[in-house]
């Protein structure tokens, strides 16, 4: 992770400290936008790192890795103002940029956070084909209990029950449950909200002594 610079200004880093197109300015140009994220100051942020993105081509770095890792930014800023579709579209920029470097564990994040913004823009089906992908190579890099996978299964858990697919949806959610409670025990408040939402998908199937077993571990996950 990049050291947070305090309270810089883009200008007085950019041409008094290291030049107008040396590459330790994209970085400090993160670090501002990171600031005005912080503040909710979204078009600021954006504004900050597309200086960065500049810095970067003016250099000829099209294809450097923190390339991608600035547009998954731009994503995350606009992810935070209700845009999913600008969103989705520097999602795929840095995945591009992930692909051209042959960096998988990217790749696999990088599909699991586009599966994330389809959910939020209503789009499941193609939701459900990036948590696939997402879930397919994260299992080939972390095994199939790695936290990683975890998320994957719970995020399919959700997205099938949202299109009230609830068996398929409870396959994927024990799975979760399964991989979760090995890692962070029955106990843990990611098991116990898994417990819960387990609970309702059983209620809404009308299975209710079912439901009430989940719904019981989710409030009292000793038992």
């Amino acid at each position: 992770h990049t050291r947070l610079v305090s309270d810089w200004s883009s200008d007085v880093c950019s041409s008094d400290l290291f030049g107008a197109t040396h590459p330790e300015n994209s970085r400090i140009y993160c670090n501002i936008a990171y600031l005005h994220m912080k503040k909710k100051k979204y078009e600021e942020a954006l504004d900050n790192y597309n200086k960065a993105l500049n810095t970067l081509k003016d250099i000829n770095n099209d294809a450097h890795p923190f390339v991608g890792d600035i547009y998954a930014k731009i994503a995350n800023v606009y992810e935070a103002q209700s845009k999913y579709g600008a969103a989705i579209e520097a999602m795929t920029r840095a995945f591009k940029v992930y692909e051209q470097n042959g960096d998988i564990n990217a790749i696999a994040i990088g599909y699991n956070k586009l599966g994330s913004l389809y959910v939020l823009d209503m789009n499941f089906e193609e939701a459900l084909k990036y948590f696939q992908r997402a879930l397919n190579l994260a299992s080939q890099l972390f095994g199939s209990h790695g936290y990683q996978v975890a998320i994957v299964y719970h995020n399919l858990g959700y997205v099938l029950r949202l299109q009230e697919k609830f068996e398929s949806a409870l396959e994927y959610y024990h799975l979760a449950l399964e991989a979760k409670t090995e890692l962070y025990g029955e106990k843990s408040e990611e098991v116990t909200k898994l417990c819960a939402e387990i609970g309702e998908t059983y209620e809404r199937l009308g299975s209710y002594d079912k439901a009430e077993e989940y719904f019981r571990k989710a409030h009292n996950p000793s038992h």
